[in-house]
């Protein structure tokens, strides 16, 4: 399993910031604005509670949709619905993308220094330790990219 390296996922995102007001509803509700803002409160939240675990507290849990999920390497569209503290606002700026690039990258290095049994709950996943957490954000990284790239054609 390929696990792509965590800045080039945050410099695709930061590839679409000057997009950020493009929108096709026919393919999403929201605009490339929200997708990147998701996407950057998903891989900083994460990141948060990744780098604030106890690697001695990790437990591995097997999962069957975690499983499929990640050997697939895909998220099902409209299946789930974005936790209310990584939703996004009615009005996002460009300023407040450009600081949540900020600090994702900083998130980067940091994550990459982390113990392998830093983890992180995910509600439908279970445990993710530090390679399982690394494939969630490339995932659902490239999901919003996909969504993103569909919405610009």
């Amino acid at each position: 399993m390929f696990i792509q390296n965590p800045e080039n996922l945050i410099q695709k995102l930061q590839d679409y910031l000057s997009l950020k007001d493009e929108k096709d509803t026919s393919t999403s509700a929201s605009n490339v604005g929200w997708h990147l803002d998701h996407s950057l409160k998903v891989f900083n939240t994460v990141s948060e509670n990744f780098l604030k675990s106890n690697p001695k507290m990790y437990a591995y849990e097997f999962n069957k949709w975690r499983t499929l999920c990640f050997v697939l390497g895909y998220f099902p569209r409209g299946k789930a619905k974005a936790p209310r503290q990584v939703s996004s606002p009615k009005i996002i700026t460009t300023k407040e993308l450009e600081l949540q690039f900020k600090l994702a990258l900083s998130h980067t290095r940091m994550i990459k220094k982390a113990h392998h049994n830093a983890y992180f709950r995910h509600l439908i996943f279970g445990n993710l330790n530090k390679k399982r957490t690394m494939r969630f954000l490339q995932i659902h990284t490239a999901h919003h990219l996909k969504i993103i790239k569909d919405i610009l054609k």
